[in-house]
């Protein structure tokens, strides 16, 4: 009795630890079930990318080309072979009206974009001229202003004119049949001209230049020669004119109306008669030689 009670512990044992192990290996299995789909389903994307053809997909693919490149070369010697096509009148009026529509709607897309380049040249013009139009209003006061500014400028011209100018006052002038000697009244100095010399055509004097022109003679005075009327050749040249009966002819210039004021109280103290010739500003003097033997002096 006591042996079989043991063999059935022995073998109650045994079932144990088979059902255990076949349980473990269930547990196993259903583990790797597990894990081997969650690891193709993060996978998935990758399988899709790196999809493999079988031998037999690749020879269908391989005989498909091949066909591919025989239809190719059939109608490219199929092309080769066909006879030059003439195209007819219709077609070549219709391509030369495709070109110049093309050619236009190049002319047509180049003018638009100068359009464009225009408008702005063209708003900035007018921006401009807004702003002169401004300027332009502000003319008549401008001109106004300057108007003015020129009549006061004027005013004070004349006011200067009037105080620097030398009145030249000359007495009564009578008929004299003396013969004349020469000075020239310019710069504010005196020039010596003399008496004319018909042997040299020239006149004598130290201080001017004789030059022969047409109808006459020039005098020229000579720069750096005037002297000024208390100088001791204008003393000698006055008193020597009035011991040989002479009058004197004054040339006399503008700017040198002053020098004349000087000069008129010598020529009356001395008795010496004189005449006037008033010449214009940058005027050369032009002396004619002969005519009237009478001559008018004060």
């Amino acid at each position: 009795m006591r042996r079989r009670q043991t063999q059935t512990d022995s073998f109650d044992l045994f079932l144990d630890t088979i059902c255990n192990t076949f349980g473990g290996i269930i547990f196993l299995a259903i583990l790797v079930a597990i894990l081997i789909q969650t690891k193709s389903v993060l996978h998935q994307p990758e399988q899709k990318d790196q999809t493999t053809h079988t031998r037999q997909e690749f020879r269908e693919l391989q005989t498909r080309l091949t066909a591919a490149e025989s239809s190719v070369l059939r109608l490219t010697l199929a092309l080769e072979s066909m006879p030059e096509i003439n195209p007819s009148d219709d077609f070549r009026e219709y391509a030369e009206t495709k070109n110049e529509l093309a050619e236009i709607d190049q002319n047509i897309q180049q003018m638009m974009t100068e359009s464009k380049t225009k408008s702005k040249e063209l708003e900035a013009i007018i921006a401009a001229n807004e702003t002169l139009e401004e300027d332009n209003q502000k003319v008549p006061e401008r001109l106004k202003s300057l108007t003015e500014l020129v009549k006061n400028e004027e005013a004070a011209v004349s006011e200067i004119i009037n105080t620097r100018q030398t009145t030249l006052k000359l007495p009564r002038e009578k008929e004299s049949s003396a013969r004349s000697t020469l000075a020239l009244l310019n710069g504010g100095l005196l020039y010596i001209a003399g008496e004319f010399d018909g042997s040299r055509d020239e006149f004598d004097g130290p201080h001017i230049e004789t030059r022969k022109t047409v109808g006459g003679f020039r005098v020229l005075p000579k720069a750096g020669q005037g002297v000024g009327t208390d100088n001791a050749q204008t003393a000698s040249f006055l008193s020597g004119t009035v011991r040989q009966g002479q009058i004197v002819t004054l040339a006399v210039w503008p700017d040198s109306f002053g020098l004349f004021t000087e000069l008129k109280p010598k020529l009356i103290k001395s008795g010496l008669r004189y005449q006037i010739w008033i010449q214009a500003p940058n005027e050369d003097l032009i002396v004619s030689i002969g005519g009237s033997n009478s001559s008018r002096a004060q």
